[in-house]
């Protein structure tokens, strides 16, 4: 799973580098932290990656997976890219366990000019270590699943 992960993000980190490159033109914002774009590619890859691999092994059949996968997305994608400030609080809270959320936020900061330091490597380390125990619990499943 890990592996997988790896490889799409081995195509997926020049067409972001580009995307912020030019999104930081386009829209005149500091490009001083776009070092920001790797790491939270990495960490919220891991994470999705993790989470993906969970609900896709937890569902009886690959149908299902296929379905919570592409609603899973679109609710990461429009958690993601909506400010928490302009959602109710009922979907501020389901953005709160969306494992890329923290690392969004991290490099949202650094677009805008504002990097902390030690509130950046906390949501990149909490969006990490989420990825991590997805993993691992995708790992349980896998192994559950092989010896059936």
């Amino acid at each position: 799973m890990l592996g997988s992960a790896a490889s799409y993000a081995s195509f997926t980190i020049p067409g972001a580098v580009v995307t912020a490159l030019v999104g930081t033109e386009m829209f005149g914002l500091p490009a001083r932290h776009l070092w920001l774009v790797l790491p939270v590619i990495v960490c919220a890859g891991v994470a999705l990656a993790g989470l993906g691999a969970v609900l896709g092994l937890a569902m009886p059949r690959a149908e299902f997976a296929t379905v919570a996968g592409q609603l899973g997305m679109t609710a990461v994608l429009f958690l993601g890219v909506i400010p928490p400030s302009h959602l109710p609080v009922v979907l501020r809270a389901a953005r709160a366990v969306v494992p890329s959320t923290l690392a969004v936020d991290a490099l949202a900061a650094g677009l805008r000019g504002h990097v902390d330091a030690t509130a950046t490597a906390w949501r990149l380390g909490v969006t990490l270590a989420m990825g991590v125990v997805a993993l691992a619990v995708a790992s349980r499943l896998l192994r559950r699943a092989v010896q059936q």
